[in-house]
């Protein structure tokens, strides 16, 4: 299989491996003389990628014989195991060659072995967790230069392809050779040292990367000067002078990439579409206590491992371990809200709600955890950074030296003829180095942001209940775990009671109808300005209470009200809006119970109007949340217009939503 997947990735035709092993193509002499015009349009080929496939077949027909492999012909030593997320057993991979194998290849191969579809791609990560799939550069290279060994186990999740990062199609570009006959000797991470003819006097750095890639063959983009820059752009005034080592780290990701990037942004889709508010309550943990329990509960390393860096170390994430946190997140509380097959009596949970529900998942998680006394985990720092405190170029070993020391130290204390401080050998021999590839195998599989990663130590790697999960509590019960004292923190405060706090835990508050952001605490000197961390754009923003009530609609801090005359009524109407009153009426009506509901209050505001009744009426809604759309008001067409907008779904409140009305 991985002859026809390189075969098809030489045209840019890779997409379609899957459906052309299911029409039974088992190496490449069946493109030639298996595969029809017909099939091609049952595969919903375009013109120009049937171009390419004639394309295709006509160098297939001009290769020598010897390029002509069937999938039996590759190494059948070498192979791995993977699991995923609910995998009754992990599965073993075999008749594949290391140093042919790309970890692209290692992705599509599992994507066919677990019928996955066009429209979902995989993440891999290492048995205790680390991602192996965030850089497009390194999934090019070979599972041996990524130090994939054999028999490993990898995990794997699958998302919707438009998370994974690709790698660009970049056309070669001209490099226009400037006269000059300076040398520079460039040193590529981890691939080595390359000379370059350059002028120095007014070749920039641009130009020596371009010089760079067309000598050694790797693109242009991935390439990034590591040294520090002058006044000018030329590589004299950047220090640079004839004989001088120029280092040059690999990456996909720019050199402006930004060290504080929200969590959440809105490049990544998940599996199942959860609101942007509900996916800020369930990232809303702090408790170090809860990563063990969910390792437990889970056996999903990549998620606890994600969970721990984030809620824990307060450290960014990658790009796939967000996605490990998201999707393992929503697996876990799917499992623990109500579903088919649970207790009767309790209001399904839909999926698309799964994120809204989810705080009630957390209270639970944490009194859960609180009863695993004696269990916490251990961690071991990898740094990646070299003496000097930049990134590891090429990271090694030497006797008797505790840490990893960066290669082009070591080589200039060996061409000084000194001695590397805490080496047991006085003459330090070539044969003593060791390439530090654990240290590498870090550096290929995260981002430059990463100095520091914290790796899981276990000696059981493999232990957990897989997503398999009893949970004999009801709905009911979890509900009643948030409001214990202990989980006050898990619950979203109305902004004007914030200003009766004082110097206290970080509160949830809503800071928009679609976003939910963390109360760091009061600012100093003004009673009604707090500093709120807004989870959308992971910035600390100052806001005035008084105007943050006004726009979600909380007026609740004295109960008080205006009106132009004595009303003889006032009204409170608790509108249950959960998912059941999405059902008809009764068994032959036509109509929602929500819409009938709506109908009736229309009507009576409609009346009132009309009769010029005194009245003052409030609107509470309750589903997964009690929510007070406006208080009392003598104006009835804001109640009807607020009645309008309301929609059903998530479970029903209605003994929070009876408080909340003082009934």
């Amino acid at each position: 299989m991985d002859a026809i997947l390189n075969t098809l990735k030489q045209f840019r035709l890779e997409s379609y491996c899957n459906q052309l092993v299911q029409l039974g193509v088992k190496d490449s002499r069946d493109f030639l003389d298996s595969v029809t015009d017909e099939d091609l349009d049952n595969m919903g080929f375009s013109r120009v990628e049937k171009n390419r496939f004639s394309a295709m077949k006509n160098f297939l027909q001009r290769a020598p014989e010897q390029q002509v492999q069937t999938v039996t012909h590759v190494h059948k030593s070498f192979c791995l195991q993977y699991t995923y997320p609910k995998c009754a057993q992990p599965k073993q991979i075999t008749d594949m060659d290391p140093a042919k194998t790309t970890v692209e290849d290692l992705m599509m191969r599992i994507c066919h072995l677990e019928s996955v579809g066009n429209s979902k791609g995989v993440c891999l990560y290492t048995i205790d967790g680390m991602p192996l799939t965030d850089d497009p550069f390194f999934n090019t290279w070979s599972l041996k230069d990524r130090h994939i060994e054999n028999g490993a186990v990898i995990y794997a999740m699958f998302t919707p392809r438009e998370n994974l990062k690709q790698f660009p199609q970049i056309p070669k570009r001209e490099v226009v050779e400037t006269l000059g006959s300076d040398i520079v000797r460039c040193h590529i991470m981890l691939k080595g040292d390359f000379q370059v003819t350059v002028k120095l006097a007014s070749d920039t750095i641009t130009n020596l990367r371009l010089k760079l890639a067309n000598r050694s063959g790797i693109p242009a983009h991935v390439l990034h000067y590591k040294g520090r820059r002058g006044g000018g752009d030329t590589l004299e005034s950047c220090g640079i002078s004839e004989g001088s080592t120029v280092n040059f780290y690999l990456s996909s990701f720019p050199d402006e990439t930004s060290y504080d990037e929200a969590f959440f942004i809105h490049d990544f889709l998940p599996s199942i579409p959860q609101t942007q508010k509900g996916i800020k309550k369930s990232l809303w943990n702090k408790a170090a206590e809860t990563d063990c329990y969910i390792r437990k509960l889970t056996g999903c390393h990549p998620l606890a491992q994600s969970l721990h860096q984030l809620c824990c170390r307060n450290e960014r994430l990658t790009r796939n371990q967000k996605i490990a946190v998201v999707e393992g997140l929503y697996l876990l509380f799917r499992e623990l809200l109500p579903q088919p097959g649970r207790p009767q009596g309790e209001n399904l949970i839909k999926d698309l709600d799964v994120f809204e529900n989810s705080l009630y998942c957390w209270a639970h998680l944490l009194s859960e955890a609180k009863k695993q006394s004696g269990h916490h985990e251990n961690y071991a720092p990898i740094t990646v950074t070299s003496e000097d405190g930049s990134r590891f170029s090429q990271p090694v070993r030497v006797p008797g030296v505790p840490g990893a020391l960066e290669w082009a130290y070591v080589r200039q204390k060996i061409q000084d003829g000194k001695k590397i401080p805490n080496c047991t050998e006085e003459v330090l021999r070539g044969t003593s180095i060791k390439k530090a590839t654990d240290i590498e195998k870090v550096l290929l599989s995260l981002p430059p942001f990463v100095r520091t990663y914290p790796l899981w130590i276990h000696k059981d790697k493999t232990a957990g209940q897989n997503f398999k999960i009893n949970n004999e509590k009801t709905f009911g019960s979890m509900m009643e775990e948030l409001k214990s004292p202990d989980h006050q923190c898990l619950n979203v405060t109305p902004p004007l009671h914030l200003k009766d706090l004082g110097l206290c835990e970080a509160r949830l508050v809503l800071l928009s109808e679609d976003n939910i952001g963390v109360c760091l605490g009061k600012v100093k000197c003004s009673p009604d300005m707090i500093s709120v961390l807004d989870c959308l754009d992971g910035k600390n923003k100052t806001v005035d209470v008084n105007l943050l009530a006004a726009r979600t609609g909380d007026h609740g801090d004295g109960r008080t009200f205006v009106t132009t005359r004595t009303p003889k009524e006032a009204i409170l109407v608790l509108i249950d809006t959960s998912s059941s009153m999405e059902e008809e009426c009764y068994a032959s009506a036509e109509i929602q119970k929500i819409h009938a509901v709506k109908e009736l209050f229309d009507n009576f505001a409609t009346r009132t109007m009309a009769y010029d009744f005194c009245h003052i009426i409030g609107l509470v809604k309750f589903d997964s949340l009690v929510k007070t759309l406006h208080t009392f008001t003598e104006n009835l067409e804001t109640f009807k217009e607020h009645m309008r907008n309301i929609e059903a779904s998530g479970c029903t409140l209605l003994y929070d939503c009876s408080a909340t009305g003082g009934v």
